[in-house]
């Protein structure tokens, strides 16, 4: 990021930052949302966000808080049974499943036995299946 974005964006965060944080909830996803929102500003207008142009800018955090609120909801609903996994069982899913790492390696990385990694491997895949099943 160039030291002018970097300056604008400690200028105009005490302002934008709490709004930001009314449409997130969230301190890391608002503290993104302005970087964003500031950097997106000055891209498309080629000028400087200050008192004179704050609407537009609010604007643009607004737009963009708006698109990744209905993006999170779809990914949400895609993904839902998997996010209600215990993050043990989703880091097993995924390192087995999608990564193809053995249980052992996996039990290294989540700091646990590899009977653990096969008894969570075949919880969270017996769930999946039933899951899915019903839905059928």
């Amino acid at each position: 990021m160039s030291k002018n974005i970097e300056q604008l964006i400690e200028n105009t965060a005490d302002k934008l930052y709490p709004f930001a944080y009314s449409l997130c909830l969230d301190e890391l996803l608002a503290c993104q949302l302005v970087i964003d929102g500031i950097s997106r500003f000055v891209l498309e207008h080629q000028v400087k966000p200050s008192e004179d142009n704050y609407i537009e800018v609010a604007k643009g955090l607004y737009t963009l808080a708006k698109h990744r609120h209905q993006h999170h909801n779809l990914i949400h609903q895609k993904y839902a049974l998997f996010a209600k996994l215990s993050i043990l069982n989703r880091a097993v899913l995924f390192l087995c499943d999608k990564l193809h790492y053995s249980a052992e390696v996996v039990a290294e990385i989540c700091s646990v036995e590899a009977a653990q990694v096969k008894l969570a491997l075949h919880q969270s895949r017996g769930l999946l299946q039933e899951t899915q099943t019903r839905a059928i």
